[in-house]
């Protein structure tokens, strides 16, 4: 059963169970929506249709708060020419170095490769994951509460940033969630581009009967935090869900391109 402590900030460092989270998560075949997660087919779905159109790409590109996972990386890499990850837990930024490097226990991304190489319409899935490898450059630690949320390192802007799941995990209130967004547009250049992907209307989820603290969000929050840090074309795309509320209470995911000014 799981405990009612609710895990927020640090205890991602220790208690979160990245072998659990990526097996419930991305193991299952994602054609089948009974059985697979319907939040990351959309996700995936949606990625390939924004680097398809061509009008979000540059040179260099950073995956802030990647957690354990590499998946937003694969269409994203044929709009870019770097790739950086971030992320803030220590043990999540060894999943994705495994992967990078070929560790014979690196978590295995082939259900998720097959699904971007289908919407290529083509079958070589090793090829994205080869070429996804060749252009990341590295994996840093990152805080989203800090001004420079790359601190201690200090990078030239990026042309492109997605954020998956990672601000309202991050934020205990609105303010900060405006401040997270304004530190996150601190490492984009003007006429870069910002894409975001998260939970709506969440306050906890589920991993490995751990309960973790999410900032219940609509879709006016997000728009607002954006445009008071500089944001516009601002876009954003609703996939309606509801889980089993003993894994989480969410009741849809937003998908979010902007541009900054």
């Amino acid at each position: 059963m799981t405990d009612k402590t609710v895990r927020k900030g640090d205890d991602y460092k220790r208690n979160f169970d990245v072998d659990w989270y990526l097996k419930c998560c991305f193991s299952t075949p994602l054609e089948c929506p009974e059985e697979g997660d319907t939040s990351y087919t959309f996700l995936l779905d949606e990625l390939h249709k924004t680097y398809s159109s061509g009008k979000v790409k540059g040179k260099r590109f950073l995956e802030f708060g990647s957690g354990p996972t590499v998946h937003t990386l694969f269409s994203a890499r044929n709009a870019v020419e770097e790739i950086t990850c971030c992320e803030f837990a220590e043990c999540n930024r060894k999943q994705i170095e495994k992967w990078w490097k070929k560790e014979c226990d690196a978590f295995d991304w082939s259900v998720v490769l097959k699904h971007v190489a289908q919407l290529e319409q083509h079958r070589d899935h090793e090829r994205i994951a080869a070429e996804v490898r060749e252009k990341l450059q590295e994996v840093l630690p990152c805080d989203v509460r800090l001004q420079n949320p790359l601190s201690p390192n200090i990078r030239e802007p990026y042309d492109v940033i997605t954020t998956s799941f990672t601000l309202e995990a991050a934020c205990e209130s609105i303010d900060q969630y405006n401040e997270a967004v304004a530190n996150v547009s601190s490492l984009i250049r003007q006429g870069g581009h910002l894409i975001m992907f998260g939970a709506l209307s969440q306050s906890f989820y589920v991993v490995n009967k751990e309960r973790f603290f999410s900032l219940r969000l609509e879709t006016g929050d997000i728009e607002n935090a954006l445009k008071l840090a500089g944001f516009e074309n601002i876009e954003t795309k609703v996939c309606p869900l509801e889980y089993q509320l003993d894994m989480c209470d969410l009741k849809g995911i937003f998908y979010t391109t902007c541009m900054k000014r």
